[in-house]
């Protein structure tokens, strides 16, 4: 089984790809790509360890060369991640290319038990870069398609949410423990007021014509039991028509672009703004996660905040909304307040 997990900055999908490992009988290999530069990387890398302690992985240093790795029949594989081994093998005086990643991530797949590949959208930013930088780009775009074509399974997580591209999920949970420890023992998420609630609008649904669940039904749910809802999405994806247009929400009751937030103020405190921002009835948030990792460390250490925040807010809300070119698409569900896997 080959499973590609792919997600912007801080957005869990680290989390989940050891979920996903941790679920198999077998060995567990961790196949760590990441190279010590500097003090930040340092710090990375740590944090990884930390993440993974007690899980029961054996760890294997392979920042390139993945092809001269002899797996065996019972492994299975985490590679985290793909662009660390993509930029190793392409700026390397050592390195191979993409020619040496494919033939290394075939080797293994053909080898081992299983192997879970964690990637990253860096895509999706729109900004402007230097030629070796979109050479780089273009080259883990193109591993990304060559690798999802031949996988089981492919799954984007969103703020903390695994949702199946491809095949289904090979975990079907959100795991609050690792993606959003500070509150998970607090994620009722309203569980039996907003479960009534739902039955109220299937009620409704089963004496009338079935409406698109992305937005009648979570407009219904506005009224009924006053979710909290979080929407996620690009810039300009139409989050705040959502909810004002679409939802009916008073602005009054919604706080918009919140992870503007953690620019004005760097010293705040993501747990602590995450609780003040749950009491509103609707919170909006631009995904600011998938581009290249920023030169600036302020901006590094922005990015990873509002990663870590939209993980938060998705974790306490009922239900998580990402617009798509202004559709809206549930990625948690009202019912269960679980994940939807329903990106197909």
């Amino acid at each position: 089984m080959v499973n590609l997990v792919i997600g912007a900055a801080a957005s869990g999908k680290s989390e989940y790809a050891e979920d996903v490992v941790m679920s198999l009988p077998g060995e567990k290999i961790y196949m760590a790509t990441m190279e010590p530069f500097g003090a930040e990387a340092k710090e990375r890398i740590a944090r990884h360890r930390a993440l993974r302690a007690g899980k029961g992985f054996s760890t294997i240093e392979r920042p390139r060369d993945l092809i001269g790795l002899i797996p065996e029949a019972d492994w299975n594989v985490l590679i985290e991640d793909l662009p660390n081994l993509a930029a190793n093998e392409l700026f390397s005086p050592e390195g191979g290319g993409a020619d040496a990643v494919l033939s290394g991530v075939d080797r293994i797949c053909r080898t081992a038990s299983s192997v879970t590949i964690v990637t990253g959208d860096i895509f999706s930013d729109g900004a402007e870069y230097d030629v070796g930088t979109r050479s780089y780009m273009e080259m883990l775009a193109d591993l990304h398609r060559r690798i999802a074509a031949k996988a089981d399974n492919v799954v984007e997580v969103v703020c903390g949410i695994p949702c199946a591209v491809k095949g289904e999920l090979p975990v079907n949970i959100v795991n609050y423990e690792t993606v959003a420890p500070e509150i998970s023992g607090q994620v009722s998420c309203h569980k039996e007021g907003i479960q009534s609630a739902a039955c109220d609008v299937k009620e409704k649904q089963s004496k009338s014509e079935p409406v698109d669940s992305s937005r009648d039904n979570v407009k219904e749910m506005s009224a009924l039991g006053r979710p909290h809802i979080y929407v996620t999405g690009p810039m300009a994806s139409g989050k705040r028509e959502y909810v004002l247009d679409t939802l009916g929400i008073p602005a009054s009751e919604a706080a918009f672009e919140v992870q503007e937030l953690l620019r004005e103020r760097p010293d705040l405190d993501v747990a602590a703004l995450a609780g003040k921002l749950s009491g509103f009835h609707a919170i909006t948030q631009t995904e600011v996660g998938a581009g290249v990792i920023p030169l600036s460390a302020s901006d590094r250490e922005w990015r990873e905040k509002a990663g870590r925040l939209a993980c938060l807010l998705a974790a306490r809300a009922d239900i998580v909304v990402r617009m798509v070119c202004g559709v809206p698409i549930t990625v948690k569900d009202f019912e269960a307040a679980g994940p939807a896997v329903i990106l197909k």
